[in-house]
């Protein structure tokens, strides 16, 4: 719960205030990031667990309309970004972030693709479905 009462002030003002203003908030990694990766590992050893923990927070924060998972394989993050640990701390991280996608039926793209790519997927996914 500690995490929610750090978390609480900056969803508050990235989230939920945005939302009263505008028709669309875009949210990187969202709530997801803080639960996974900030306590996958030692507070929450599981990806169960923390799909688990994250269905007791969801209670509490407004939910994602869409939800994009950019899987990429640890290898290729590991080229990309010079500030990682190592590949395993990354496949720990696509392991939780493989069963949390599994969980909530979230769109998995495949982040080897260009950004352009990407980003004309996730943006025509959402303006097609207003």
């Amino acid at each position: 719960m500690l995490v929610m009462a750090d978390y609480a002030p900056q969803l508050f003002a990235r989230v939920v205030v945005p939302l009263y203003q505008h028709d669309y908030v875009v949210c990187d990694r969202y709530f997801y990031d803080t639960l996974l990766t900030d306590l996958s590992g030692d507070v929450i050893p599981e990806p169960q667990e923390a799909v688990d923990r994250y269905r007791m927070y969801s209670k509490l924060i407004p939910s994602p309309d869409f939800e994009f998972y950019v899987q990429i394989p640890p290898e290729v993050s590991l080229e990309r970004k010079d500030d990682i640990p190592d590949i395993e701390y990354l496949r720990d991280r696509k392991r939780f972030y493989d069963v949390f996608a599994q969980a909530y039926g979230m769109s998995v793209l495949d982040g080897t693709r260009s950004q352009s790519d990407l980003c004309f997927t996730v943006t025509n996914a959402v303006l097609s479905d207003t």
